[in-house]
């Protein structure tokens, strides 16, 4: 498999050195990969990724999409792993780290890294940040160039620019781990030592506690607690409880505002298959307030603690979320129309479609506007204009056209104090209209 994956990889290589647009490539790699079979001798094998680079898709599930999902699930983890490391081995600040690593293996390990820090699920058996990085000396600089790498890629993929960055932040709380840095170490046994007392009120809910020899206390002693728990022990049976351990401090140490980032499985997504019941979750919930008493926390603390885990519940117990229309969530009419507003201000400085929009009546273009998106995002409308395929054919618009336009659009968004879900949702309904309005 490594073999067949390596020349996949030398072929991808050669496909964009042709320049071969993307759509193209993709269509050569899918139309290879159903080979894959016959290489191997293994007919009638499947040709989807591995297990472990792959994750259910949300719209399977039933649970909200993560940046996993967002990007492409594991086709698209590979389409991104493999534009990176073009951009670093074409990169001259940073290439020579490369130059004796086994690149098949290094994306592998990649993969998996970027599949679970991004919401997916693979078993990633490769080292930590801290321990893989620490032998190259990485200096800040060099981590700057290959985050702009990553940029470089995920711009390349088209990825939306909301999440884009939410992608790039979280590769960027690995900071300090990959440059070896002591800062986050040494903030945590700064708090330990000096004792929550001396901390003051400003300080995080991870200070507050103690540190992460606190956070790690209670995670012990909670997973001691469930073990002897005969209503919990069916729910963690069989579950390696040293991974689940070390899972939960990150997670707790992230929950609390403390260094580093969880990089596991969202909530909903762990807790899925394991079909947790409202008395487990009271049971766990019961001996997760002990170990923090036994840990000698201050009441505020624990109480603010308590609170948190606590609202965890719904995502553990898999309820499902109230869903509310993007129109709702916009604001209703008025919300439209200042969406409206807004992006009309923009494509007026936007050089690359506002002649579309020469010689048109504005008025009565925002009115439309504003009566299609009200019935898109779920409202109520009396639109009555034209469907989108006929509305936009003489237009003869190209796919630039409409990302600009799209690209308009979430500006806007986010201008009018959109958050990045609603943002996302409003994507996925503009990309739905896509062919339509270009006439595909």
């Amino acid at each position: 498999a490594v073999h067949f994956d390596a020349w996949m990889d030398c072929l991808r290589a050669a496909l964009r050195g042709l320049d071969v647009d993307q759509q193209t490539q993709d269509d050569v790699v899918a139309e290879i990969s159903k080979l894959r079979p016959e290489v191997f001798g293994q007919a009638g094998t499947s040709t989807t990724p591995a297990p472990q680079e792959s994750t259910p898709h949300a719209a399977d599930s039933g649970l909200p999409p993560t940046l996993f999902d967002k990007i492409g699930g594991a086709d698209g983890m590979r389409l991104l792993v493999d534009f990176f490391y073009t951009k670093v081995l074409a990169d001259s600040r940073i290439n020579t780290y490369f130059s004796t690593i086994s690149m098949p293996t290094l994306k592998q390990h990649q993969r998996q890294f970027l599949t679970l820090a991004l919401g997916g699920w693979t078993d990633y058996d490769g080292k930590g940040m801290r321990e893989a990085h620490a032998p190259l000396k990485i200096a800040a600089a060099q981590f700057d160039a290959m985050v702009e790498d990553l940029v470089l890629a995920l711009t390349d993929l088209r990825v939306p620019d909301v999440t884009r960055d939410s992608i790039v932040a979280i590769v960027g709380s690995l900071r300090g781990d990959v440059l070896g840095s002591a800062a986050g170490a040494k903030a945590g046994a700064a708090v330990a030592s000096a004792g929550a007392s001396a901390v003051g009120d400003d300080a995080t809910l991870f200070e507050k506690l103690g540190g992460d020899e606190v956070i790690e206390n209670i995670v012990v002693d909670l997973s001691q607690f469930v073990a002897e728990d005969p209503l919990l022990r069916p729910v963690f049976n069989g579950v390696n409880m040293g991974r689940l351990v070390a899972h939960q401090r990150r997670l707790l140490a992230t929950l609390t505002g403390g260094p580093g980032h969880y990089v596991g499985q969202n909530m909903r997504r762990a807790h899925a298959r394991l079909k947790v019941t409202g008395d487990q979750f009271d049971a766990w919930l019961r001996h997760f307030e002990q170990a923090v008493e036994e840990a000698a926390v201050k009441p505020t603390a624990k109480a603010e603690l308590v609170s948190r885990v606590k609202a965890l519940r719904s995502d553990v117990l898999n309820e499902a979320p109230v869903k509310t229309s993007v129109y709702d969530r916009l604001g209703g009419s008025s919300g439209v129309e200042a969406l409206v507003e807004m992006l009309h201000s923009r494509i007026g400085a936007d050089v690359r479609i506002r002649h579309l929009f020469d010689g048109m009546n504005e008025t009565l273009l925002k009115l439309h506007q504003r009566r299609f998106l009200s019935r898109a995002f779920g409202g109520e409308s009396t639109y009555g204009g034209r469907d989108m395929r006929s509305a936009h054919a003489k237009l003869k618009l190209s796919p630039e056209h409409f990302d600009a336009w799209a690209e308009d659009l979430m500006e806007a968004l986010a201008q009018l104090k959109a958050d990045d879900d609603l943002q996302d949702e409003v994507l996925v309904v503009i990309e739905e209209n896509r062919s339509e309005v270009l006439g595909l």
